[in-house]
């Protein structure tokens, strides 16, 4: 035997144990197994070997051989920077975190022949992230820091337009956003000998999953058209025509209408007091003119005795120009002053106020900044009320 023939031998006899305990298996149509390989690919998982030890390990040159990536499709090459799977590099520190690299998007899909799309983010559709389904957390926060702002407005008037919305009840079509993903319902290749028992038994289950999702329960909402037509700010339309509402967006709105709700009821409030506090008098002046009048009251005294004194919602409130504050001062108050607080409590301004009965004083807009204040009307040392108001730039 000739010395080519004996490293030929050799050779053989090396590699024929190697192969024989072999657990990397890929076959002519390009399926990779990782285990005992049986003789027929579809003839079902129950056949296939169940050895859980057997592991496929892809190591990096980094530390603790960080930074492997499994690449598919194009570009294939060490950079992986079209679509891979792998582990964080950096450096050669070993990080430990999984690197999902898609590099004009994402697709999560289930079902059979991935028809249905979970969530995805695609650079053709947009810069958004897309669930079509539910989401299920323990806290969500968005970016609100006044240093990621700028153009800062306090809301004017809200509540009209807020409450011209229609609030709906509806149901949501099944995987209304199944075909996010243009290979959506485009089958595989099924193999020669058909479907195997596991595929269909998949088949059936999807199946029943999508008749449950008829059965989802109502939901409550606003339409978008309509949304769009008063707030326009708050509603996105994709690349589709599809539109979607910013509902944290409505918060703001909602709470600046709570507070002109609250403005409204707090006059009524007042006004109602001063038409109780107005028949008392009333009342008790009929009372006194039907007996002999002792100390012979002149008409302008009878007027005095029906005045209290009182401070009166400004208006028009919210405010950008100029706003008037109206009250009413019985002759015999001493001293009268109104008082403008920030809402931490320092005082701004105090306006003495010499005229008694109905009278008012005006704030102007320029001599305070954007914001909510307080003011109050002082007699002779004793508070008679305190109202909020709104100065808008």
């Amino acid at each position: 035997m000739n010395t080519k023939n004996i490293i030929f031998s050799i050779a053989l006899l090396l590699f024929v144990p190697f192969v024989a305990n072999a657990q990397l298996y890929v076959d002519s149509l390009g399926i990779v197994q990782v285990g005992n390989y049986e003789h027929d690919i579809y003839a079902g998982i129950e056949e296939w070997s169940k050895d859980t030890s057997i592991v496929l390990n892809v190591k990096g040159n980094g530390y603790l051989f960080s930074g492997a990536k499994i690449a598919i499709g194009d570009n294939c090459s060490k950079y992986a920077t079209n679509v891979s799977v792998g582990e964080v590099k950096n450096g050669n520190g070993d990080t430990d975190q999984l690197w999902l690299q898609g590099k004009k998007g994402i697709y999560y899909t289930s079902a059979s022949q991935c028809r249905d799309t979970i969530f995805y983010y695609d650079t053709n559709k947009g810069s958004d992230f897309h669930f079509n389904c539910s989401l299920v957390a323990t806290g969500i926060s968005v970016a609100s820091d006044s240093r990621f702002k700028t153009d800062i407005t306090p809301l004017e008037s809200s509540l009209q337009t807020i409450t011209s919305l229609s609030p709906v009840s509806y149901k949501l079509l099944p995987r209304f956003g199944e075909n996010a993903f243009s290979g959506n319902g485009v089958p595989d290749d099924i193999p020669s000998g058909g479907l195997t028992d596991k595929d269909l038994r998949d088949i059936e289950y999807f199946n029943n999953f999508h008749k449950s999702l008829e059965n989802d329960g109502p939901h409550f909402g606003f339409l978008a058209q309509e949304v769009k037509e008063i707030y326009p700010e708050l509603v996105h339309t994709d690349q589709d025509g599809y539109m979607y509402i910013d509902y944290i967006g409505m918060i703001p709105l909602l709470v600046n209408a709570i507070g002109e709700l609250n403005a409204q009821i707090e006059e009524q409030n007042a006004q109602i007091e001063e038409l109780k506090a107005d028949n008392s008098e009333l009342s008790q002046a009929v009372i006194n003119a039907q007996q002999p009048s002792v100390d012979n009251y002149q008409a302008s005294q009878i007027e005095d005795n029906f005045l209290r004194n009182a401070l009166y919602q400004n208006r028009p409130n919210p405010f950008s120009t100029s706003t008037t504050i109206s009250m009413s001062l019985r002759s015999d108050v001493a001293q009268a002053v109104v008082y403008i607080f920030d809402m931490q409590g320092n005082m701004l301004r105090s306006i003495p106020v010499s005229d008694r009965g109905n009278v008012s004083v005006t704030i102007e807009g320029g001599d305070l900044n954007a914001g909510m204040y307080i003011y109050s009307l002082i007699a002779d040392g004793n508070e008679i009320a305190s109202k909020r108001m709104i100065l808008t730039k």
